[in-house]
């Protein structure tokens, strides 16, 4: 169960990372869409405990900024 647990948690946090990092390199029309993909996968994990929801908010506030 841990190790089912464990993996899924790397999973949303290496698809936040990949997503955050794929912002920055993009343009303005892209952007739009991925923010709008990766304050869901920011909202789930939180949801799901793998980040503290304070973490969540403040990366979420990061993203429109």
């Amino acid at each position: 169960a841990d190790a089912t647990k464990k993996a899924n948690n790397e999973t949303y946090s290496s698809k936040i990372v990949k997503e955050m990092k794929a912002i920055a390199k993009e343009g303005a029309k892209k952007k739009k869409e991925t923010v709008k993909k990766v304050q869901s996968l920011i909202a789930k994990a939180a949801k799901k405990k793998v980040i503290h929801k304070n973490k969540a908010a403040r990366l979420q506030s990061r993203l429109m900024s």
